[in-house]
C-alpha cells in the first residue's frame, strides 16, 4: 500500500534503535508512450514520455530513462507532472530500443512502457544537409526549394525549416534530396534551412547555425509596362 513508513536501525539486543529513517512506498510508474517515435543516433534528442504515477524524484534518486536493456548509466529526465516527463535520448547505435524510467531509486530499477511488446523508441541516421537550390526566391514566397543532404527517408513527420517558421511539408525524393515550398517573407533578409525526420529535431543546428543552405528572398518582380505593344 503506498504511504510512508518509519524505519529503525539498530543492534541486535537493543531495545531503542540508533537511528530512524522514513521509507516511502510508492506507486509504480506506469508509462504509455513517447513522442517522438524517433531520435537521431548520435543522441540529444528530447522525447516527452506520457504516462501515470509519475514523481520527480529527489537529490538522491534523479529520474532516469533508459533506451534498450543493455546495462548502461541512464539518461537525463525531467518530470514535468504526474502524467509527462521528458527524457534527452542518449546517443545510440541505429535501430529500435525500448523505452523504460526509473523514478524512484535513482537507476536500480526500470518500470517498462505498458503493452505486451512495450514501446519502442528508433534511432535513425543523422540528418544532414549539405546544400539547396535555388539559393534566392520572391518575398511573395511559394518557390520550390530542392534541399540536398544524406539520410532523409520518407514519412508523414519529414519537413523543412525556414530559419523561425517550421514546420513546412517536405517532399521526399530520394535519400539525398527533399523539396519544400517558401514561405512568405520580407524582401532582403536571408535565412538557414534545415530539415527534420522527426517533426523535432531539426538539424544541423535546429536551421538557425552552422547551416549549410541558405535562402535569400527578393523583392517580387512587378511588369509597369510593356515596349513595343504590338510586334
Amino acid at each position: 500500500q503506498p504511504g510512508f513508513a518509519t524505519l529503525g536501525i539498530g543492534m541486535q539486543g537493543e531495545e531503542m534503535s540508533r537511528d530512524w529513517f522514513t521509507f516511502s512506498f510508492d506507486v509504480p510508474a506506469s508509462l504509455v508512450l513517447g513522442f517522438p517515435s524517433e531520435s537521431p543516433s548520435e543522441g540529444s534528442g528530447l522525447v516527452f514520455v506520457v504516462g501515470r504515477h509519475m514523481r520527480p524524484g529527489d537529490q538522491s534518486a534523479a529520474p532516469l530513462c533508459r533506451f534498450g536493456r543493455e546495462p548502461r548509466e541512464g539518461a537525463p529526465a525531467k518530470v514535468i507532472s504526474s502524467m509527462l516527463m521528458i527524457c534527452e535520448a542518449p546517443e545510440h547505435p541505429e535501430g529500435f530500443a525500448e523505452l523504460s524510467a526509473s523514478l524512484s531509486d535513482g537507476g536500480k530499477t526500470y518500470s517498462a512502457l505498458t503493452g505486451s511488446a512495450g514501446v519502442m523508441h528508433y534511432f535513425a541516421q543523422p540528418v544532414r544537409v549539405t546544400g539547396s537550390n535555388p539559393m534566392a526566391g520572391p518575398e511573395s514566397g511559394g518557390t520550390s526549394i530542392a534541399l540536398n543532404g544524406i539520410g532523409f527517408e520518407d514519412g508523414p513527420l519529414l519537413a523543412c525549416r525556414f530559419g523561425t517558421t517550421f514546420p513546412v511539408a517536405a517532399r521526399f525524393i530520394t535519400a539525398e534530396q527533399i523539396e519544400c515550398s517558401s514561405p512568405a517573407r520580407d524582401a532582403g533578409s536571408t535565412v538557414p534551412l534545415g530539415a527534420t525526420g522527426n517533426g523535432r529535431d531539426y538539424t544541423p543546428g535546429g536551421g538557425l547555425f552552422g547551416s549549410s543552405a541558405m535562402l535569400s528572398f527578393q523583392a517580387n518582380l512587378r511588369v509597369s509596362a510593356v515596349t513595343p505593344r504590338s510586334g
